[in-house]
């Protein structure tokens, strides 16, 4: 988890969507994996509600599909008629380590650009530093 907050620090811009994609399921972190757990968890430490607008990883409960437009997701039985801009979605791949690793680009997403919403000049949260001590 700290180190998904180590590679994108500070986003530059408000409504950001964290997508993970575990290279395997045992890379599942338990407990986090739910977006109405991760998702708080980042608000908390950007002391900010509107930074991130949602955090979750793609599992078999959340399948994730790229599309032309961006990443739809599949909650229930459909998917989202709207998927998440890639001009607002920084996605991860996560090992059976814990390891994080931010992806660059994505295949067939022109529009995805990470480096262009992560402010790499911000320091690091002041409360990342007391939570994960």
């Amino acid at each position: 988890f700290s180190q998904l907050l180590q590679q994108a620090l500070q986003p530059n811009q408000p409504g950001v969507v964290y997508v993970i994609y575990p290279e395997t399921p045992d890379a599942v972190v338990i407990g986090i994996h739910r977006p109405h757990l991760l998702t708080p968890a980042l608000h908390n430490i950007y002391e900010d509600a509107e930074m991130i607008r949602i955090a979750f990883f793609c599992t078999p409960a959340v399948e994730c599909r790229e599309t032309p437009s961006g990443i739809s997701t599949q909650w229930t039985r459909e998917f989202s008629a709207d998927p998440y801009a890639y001009e607002d979605v920084i996605v991860f791949t996560a090992d059976e380590a814990g390891n994080v690793n931010l992806l660059e680009t994505l295949p067939n997403a022109d529009d995805y650009d990470p480096r262009a919403i992560i402010d790499a000049n911000a320091p690091i949260p002041d409360r990342m530093n007391t939570l994960f001590r």
